[in-house]
């Protein structure tokens, strides 16, 4: 019975150890940016928690790019930046993490979506809203979100 009972105290003792050595919950989320402005903008990204994300140099109308799986902490606020057709740079601080769910549930996406008016919008979807909505419906619905009246569907990805 007592080696049984040490055995029982060794493996609790051990999960501890293992629980404290993991630190704070850290959500699974992506980030993606989409630009919906009706235009294309060049050397995009979002500064976000410890570092510039960049989505690319070159970044067509109706462009998506993304990464999945991020590993840091949500920030409070992410900062989109971008170089607009006549070379103009741009960069707009947005509030991120009070759009996000709590650490420790589910995996969840972040869209930054640059819109025709220069502002960036913050949509948060959770895998499950994604899912009841239809993901690709409501990835429609996000790529026509803040276009130009003149060029309200975005065109086709992938060509």
């Amino acid at each position: 019975m007592g080696g049984r009972l040490a055995c029982g105290v060794a493996a609790a003792v051990s999960a501890a150890v293992a629980a404290c050595q993991r630190g704070p919950s850290v959500p699974h989320y992506g980030i993606d940016l989409l630009n919906n402005s009706g235009a294309t903008v060049y050397h995009v990204g979002v500064q976000f928690a410890a570092r510039p994300v960049e989505f690319g140099r070159v970044f067509g109308d109706g462009g998506l790019a993304g990464y999945g799986y991020f590993p840091d902490p949500v920030p409070t606020e992410g900062r989109v930046f971008w170089e607009a057709p006549e070379g103009t740079r741009h960069e707009r601080a947005v509030a991120v993490a009070r759009h996000c769910p709590a650490a420790g549930r589910e995996y969840f996406n972040i869209s930054f979506l640059l819109r025709a008016d220069g502002e960036v919008e913050v949509v948060v979807r959770t895998r499950s809203e994604e899912a009841a909505a239809g993901w690709h419906v409501g990835f429609a619905e996000l790529r026509r979100r803040g276009r130009p009246a003149d060029k309200p569907d975005p065109p086709p990805l992938g060509g």
